[in-house]
């Protein structure tokens, strides 16, 4: 069960970036009225606020800016709002720009492109972490048009403070090289060095695509839930960690009880077709990659917590996701505590938050 000592820490939340954050600029992502809605506007790229699925001063979904609850970006409410929840600590990565900073690929020029990401890594790393230190964590977002500048990048960060990066989970369905490729060699050897995990998130390569349509929001959220099982297939054949054995990866917001399943599989495979796991050395079997370097965040995955002889629950994290619909904010406590009632007290201390607190180094 979850003990009254066991501090909550979750490896996953969301900063919403503030509308004035890049200067209204109209080569920066900025905020525009049209016929009473609000949209935010990133290059050729444009949303509606609503469709943030962001928490609202009254608990709905704000449709606009100014109903947006005070916690979404500004750190002190956001302390105020944790402290309400029981939450020590939380790790935060962008909204409106996507998860990852992939929404800047849609800004006109590379230059602009640029500018936005030092933005905003600066932004949450020297003013709103900052603020407190010990409560708020900052994950900061890559020049992802230009890999060539993403090493540089990821050193300035770490410089500032940043304790993880976040990638997004399928590259090539961005016009990206895919995690295989050379490119991003010098990145991964960045983060590999400074010991800072690579944080891939469901959904930060754009929506899945579904066998019912676009116009169901249920499959998409259930489809997305796969993404990050997909980039771990892809880190694992592209042997990204083969390469990278001091490489951490934590695949966020997928749950947890499929890793088994897909471990099993290319392990299987690599037994019946040798020759399509062919890593530059063999010392390690996938099983050991993905005990030694992959980690797991859910918000509410019960089932996944009953397979914790399956998988390294020194791995397994829990996540707050605040402020979107789905956060269990301000019960969160009590919900993990439902999800833990059969999981000993020192690996529930460890999903809690002593993993995450140990994963990045608080």
């Amino acid at each position: 069960m979850l003990p009254d000592d066991a501090r909550l820490i979750s490896i996953n939340d969301h900063l919403v970036e503030p509308p004035d954050l890049w200067g209204g600029r109209d080569d920066q992502p900025h905020v525009v009225s049209v016929d009473g809605e609000q949209r935010w506007v990133i290059g050729t790229e444009s949303l509606t606020v609503r469709a943030l699925s962001v928490l609202g001063r009254g608990g709905q979904r704000a449709a606009h800016v100014s109903e947006m609850h005070p916690a979404v970006s500004e750190p002190g409410a956001r302390v105020q709002s944790m402290d309400l929840d029981g939450v020590a600590v939380q790790t935060l990565l962008p909204h409106v720009i996507g998860f990852a900073g992939e929404r800047l690929r849609f800004l006109p020029e590379p230059e602009a492109r640029r500018r936005a990401v030092r933005r905003y890594n600066d932004f949450v790393l020297r003013e709103f972490c900052a603020s407190a230190p010990d409560r708020l964590v900052g994950v900061a977002i890559m020049p992802l048009h230009d890999l060539s500048d993403a090493a540089e990048e990821l050193r300035r960060s770490a410089a500032l403070g940043a304790r993880a990066v976040s990638l997004p989970h399928a590259p090539a369905m961005i016009g990206l090289p895919g995690f295989g490729d050379g490119a991003w060699e010098a990145l991964f050897a960045t983060a590999e060095d400074a010991g800072l995990p690579v944080l891939i998130h469901v959904g930060s390569s754009g929506a899945p695509p579904s066998t019912v349509g676009a116009g169901s929001p249920g499959a998409m959220l259930v489809q997305g839930g796969f993404d990050v099982a997909n980039a771990l297939i892809d880190l694992l054949y592209a042997y990204v960690l083969v390469r990278h054995p001091r490489l951490r990866v934590v695949l966020v917001e997928g749950g947890i009880g499929w890793l088994p399943y897909v471990v099993d599989r290319v392990e299987f495979f690599g037994r019946q077709r040798p020759e399509v796991w062919s890593p530059p050395s063999r010392q390690r079997t996938p099983s050991d990659i993905v005990r030694e370097q992959v980690h797991l965040s859910f918000i509410d995955d019960a089932l996944g917590l009953t397979m914790l002889g399956a998988i390294d629950a020194d791995h397994v994290h829990w996540q707050c996701d605040f402020p979107h619909a789905d956060s269990p904010w301000p019960r969160s406590r009590a919900a993990l505590a439902a999800q833990l009632q059969d999981v000993p007290d020192n690996a529930a201390r460890g999903v809690a938050g002593a993993n995450t607190e140990a994963l990045l180094r608080r």
